[in-house]
């Protein structure tokens, strides 16, 4: 009797075991599809006023005076509901990517475009509307903003040598080429008016440790607004880069040649 009794706890503790599991279970399966449907969410295209103005990087600022913008272009950037990305273009094709921005007040300046670090990539770019300062109805995927996910932007597979370890070496190598092309930059007289290169310093912020906000603080270094005329234009390549190893890839041929560009005799280019 003894034994049957044993035999028939046992036989219930596995039932309520195989319950139990089969509970844990099913509620990973909710939790995982709950999490799919917010992910799909989060990747379906949403309306965006796309401005073909130029390729910008986080924190750059694109300030137009008076003479170089519509006179409208402050209120349309003022009542416009949709969210607004500034994107640059080769020939009749928009870039991949793109970069929101907002409407900060700089005296002096009719408009100042401010870019956030919120990325998108361009998923309908719409059609011409007859003037660039009203922009044309886009759709984008919100890619997310690198202060919140430093790989963001990496969608593609990294190379097999691109270890977390080679990668923070990659981006400290390139913190010492930017600290050595401001150097350059300093001693070469090259700036276009004093304290140009404060005023891009200012804009930017300090350099990021992360190695993908790097590799787009020395794009928008190497190619700053307004313009040095010092180096190649990186930063389409630097923004629409799909691995962390070809973004820091892009931003050190940019600072090598820049540097080389700099320190050699007669114009840049």
């Amino acid at each position: 009797t003894h034994m049957i009794a044993r035999i028939h706890s046992h036989n219930i503790f596995l039932s309520l075991t195989m319950i139990f599991s089969r509970a844990i279970i099913s509620s990973l399966i909710v939790w995982a599809l709950i999490f799919g449907d917010v992910q799909s969410l989060t990747l379906t295209p949403t309306p965006a006023r796309l401005l073909i103005l130029d390729t910008l990087v986080p924190n750059q600022r694109l300030r137009l005076l008076e003479a170089e913008a519509s006179p409208s272009f402050r209120e349309f950037c003022n009542k416009e509901k949709s969210p607004i990305v500034v994107v640059g273009r080769e020939g009749l094709s928009l870039h991949t990517r793109g970069v929101e921005v907002f409407l900060e007040d700089t005296p002096g300046y009719t408009v100042t475009l401010a870019a956030t670090g919120r990325i998108a990539e361009i998923c309908d770019e719409g059609t011409d509307e007859g003037s660039r300062w009203d922009g044309r109805d886009g759709r984008v995927t919100w890619l997310g903003s690198l202060e919140d996910d430093d790989l963001a932007l990496s969608v593609g597979k990294e190379i097999k040598e691109a270890t977390p370890e080679n990668i923070m070496a990659f981006s400290e190598r390139i913190g010492d080429l930017a600290r050595e092309w401001e150097e350059a930059l300093r001693v070469s007289g090259r700036e276009r008016f004093p304290g140009h290169l404060e005023g891009i310093l200012e804009d930017l912020g300090e350099i990021p440790n992360e190695p993908n906000m790097r590799a787009l603080w020395v794009a928008g270094l190497i190619n700053p607004l307004p313009a040095l005329g010092v180096a190649l234009e990186v930063r389409p390549a630097v923004l629409t880069a799909r691995t962390t190893s070809r973004r820091l890839s892009m931003a050190e041929q940019g600072l090598r040649d820049s540097i080389d560009r700099i320190r050699r005799p007669g114009p840049c280019f």
